[in-house]
């Protein structure tokens, strides 16, 4: 059986450029969305309550059953919402998610330098709170800001490409391809 990941805002960015590379490497990939676009496998509004709830039914109809590994990549930025907004996608919806899909492989992307770029926001309080819950609860958490570089040169150059923070895309792509097996 091929193996699935689901990997929230995989349409766009380090999203995509991660689920290019699970699909390169003969997974089954389900990208997530918060819109319907041509990259969307699945539709969901992260930013409500109930969405990740939504989601994960979803992603079980389409693909007939829970996936092996759920990528929490899907967030909210300084600026782009109010900060309830915020929390709900950046903290709420992966935890939930997580819950949803226990047993499975969950990776949680993080941003190590939350605290220090934005100090006091909402995004940095979400981010920094994920990763604190993530590392408690055993889950595997990705900072953008780690130094590795041991991705195939194929993944690096996708990651590159599709993401806008690419130094940042290339350091999380080469955590994910050194702890998961692909």
């Amino acid at each position: 059986m091929t193996r699935s990941v689901l990997v929230t805002g995989g349409t766009v960015r380090l999203g995509a450029a991660i689920a290019d590379a699970f699909a390169a490497a003969g997974w089954r990939v389900v990208r997530s969305s918060h819109r319907a676009n041509a990259n969307a496998d699945v539709v969901a509004d992260l930013s409500r309550p109930g969405g990740a709830d939504e989601l994960f039914e979803r992603t079980i109809a389409f693909v007939g059953r829970r996936p092996d590994v759920l990528v929490n990549n899907a967030a909210l930025y300084v600026g782009a919402a109010d900060d309830e907004t915020l929390w709900q996608v950046n903290y709420h919806a992966p935890r939930r998610l997580a819950e949803l899909m226990a047993g499975t492989t969950v990776v949680n992307i993080c941003d190590k330098f939350a605290a220090t770029r934005h100090p006091g926001t909402a995004y940095a309080q979400s981010k920094i709170a994920l990763e604190k819950w993530s590392r408690e609860s055993g889950l595997l958490a990705f900072e953008v800001g780690d130094v590795i570089d041991l991705a195939p040169a194929a993944f690096r150059e996708k990651a590159v490409e599709a993401a806008s923070d690419r130094l940042a895309s290339r350091q999380i792509a080469a955590r994910l391809v050194k702890m998961l097996p692909m």
